[in-house]
């Protein structure tokens, strides 16, 4: 793992079929693979459990809602998806990683023996290792803050519980949760929620991690081909074209510049049969998690106004960077990608550039999800509005579930007083 530029993610991944060395096993080796994945499998299954018994907790708790405090059923079930979206995001990633471990080790070889070696500049490598830190470092921090003061509003929201009568408190402590029909105690109830879907959530996020710092060397590689290939252009035009052994040099510059553009577009078309999938559900889950919280947001608080804002605004801005930002290098690429066509050829280059820009327009280096859509800023715009327009949306439905029951609340009043004056009467 020495000269790994993914080290931290490959490390982490390991229980879960990352190592190349994998690929030729000897039989210990191979051995103490199987075993890996065994734990990793019953691990994935318990966290299964964990999503299953919460999405059977949010139904019912919808359910109630609607029934006993009046509430639009559709928008209680939005605003808990939150809680179900982010671990079943992170089981349905680790799960597709392990079924496609073997692609992932041809990926991660083809990016240290191919993609490297366009560029094998030591430094270059030692910045992806330091991005790799970096970037782990970062999701961890951003999660771990969310989490902590989703937690601390949540004891705020269970005490006032507590204090109404509404939750039995806990005989050590007065701190229950009420889980399932079982009184657990607030430690143990973070502990097992931590095991099984935070810690889920960030493995699922270093295999994001990973294909993004492998797209951020390919931007790096892009950047230096239109940068050479803009100098070259400019020094052409200023030196005589039509000497022959200028255009020899020209031909062989393009068919290196070629070279490396299909070097490129090979990892990409690899990059997306294995991650494709995985960007759908990253994305499509994020999305929802981020709506779910938005709803909180938008709703009547239950606890303090101002830790309410706190709370979700950091956890929404949070899904949002992970279904946005974290992409960036994405929309990056193809916008490098799109620079190389449009460099204006001059006299001995024009033939021979023309050639290279068709190759680049009919083999675009676009980083697809699902083959729904590719990333570009288009994609970052329609997410953000999307998510705005839905909570004005969710806003509105909640606007006129309130006037609705206010008005049945001045009905029945109404009815009451005109009924006990009839009675005086």
């Amino acid at each position: 793992m020495a000269g790994d530029i993914i080290f931290v993610q490959s490390y982490l991944l390991a229980p879960f079929g990352s190592s190349s060395r994998e690929l030729h096993p000897e039989n210990r080796e191979q051995l103490f693979s199987r075993i890996k994945i065994a734990v990793s499998s019953v691990f994935l299954f318990a966290c299964t459990g964990v999503v299953i018994m919460e999405a059977g907790g949010t139904t019912e708790r919808a359910i109630s809602q609607a029934v006993t405090k009046n509430d639009p059923i559709l928008i209680t079930l939005i605003e808990s998806l939150s809680n179900c979206a982010y671990p079943f995001r992170a089981i349905l990633i680790l799960s597709i990683f392990m079924s496609k471990r073997t692609a992932w080790r041809k990926l991660h070889d083809m990016a240290h023996k191919n993609v490297l070696q366009l560029d094998p500049d030591t430094k270059a490598v030692r910045y992806l290792r330091r991005l790799s830190v970096i970037l782990f470092a970062g999701t961890v921090g951003v999660h771990s803050v969310a989490i902590t003061l989703s937690w601390m509003y949540q004891q705020d929201l269970n005490d006032i519980a507590q204090s109404r009568g509404e939750v039995p408190g806990h005989e050590a402590s007065g701190r229950c949760y009420v889980y399932f029909g079982y009184c657990l105690h607030s430690s143990v109830l973070i502990l097992l929620w931590t095991l099984l879907a935070d810690l889920p959530f960030l493995l699922s996020q270093q295999i994001l991690l990973g294909g993004v710092i492998f797209i951020v060397k390919l931007v790096r590689i892009m950047k230096d081909l239109n940068r050479e290939i803009k100098n070259e252009i400019d020094q052409l035009g200023e030196r005589r074209c039509g000497v022959r052994s200028e255009r020899v040099l020209w031909n062989a510059r393009i068919r290196r510049w070629t070279t490396t553009y299909v070097a490129c577009q090979r990892f990409v078309r690899q990059f997306n049969a294995f991650y494709q999938w995985i960007l759908l559900i990253s994305v499509g889950l994020d999305i929802l998690a981020a709506l779910g919280l938005g709803a909180n947001l938008v709703a009547p608080a239950e606890g303090p106004q101002d830790k309410t804002t706190v709370v979700y605004v950091t956890a929404n801005c949070a899904f949002l960077a992970y279904a946005t930002v974290l992409f960036i290098p994405f929309v990056q690429l193809y916008e490098e990608q799109a620079i190389l066509t449009k460099h204006t050829p001059v006299t001995v280059s024009a033939e021979t550039l023309c050639e290279l820009s068709a190759i680049v327009q009919q083999n675009p280096l676009a980083i697809e999800a699902g083959g729904l859509f590719s990333f570009s800023r288009g994609y970052l715009v329609t997410v953000v509005s999307s998510v705005a327009t839905l909570l004005i949306f969710i806003q509105e439905i909640l606007d006129r579930s309130v006037d609705g029951s206010a008005c049945k609340t001045l009905l029945t009043n109404s009815i009451v007083n005109h009924s006990v004056t009839l009675g005086a009467n």
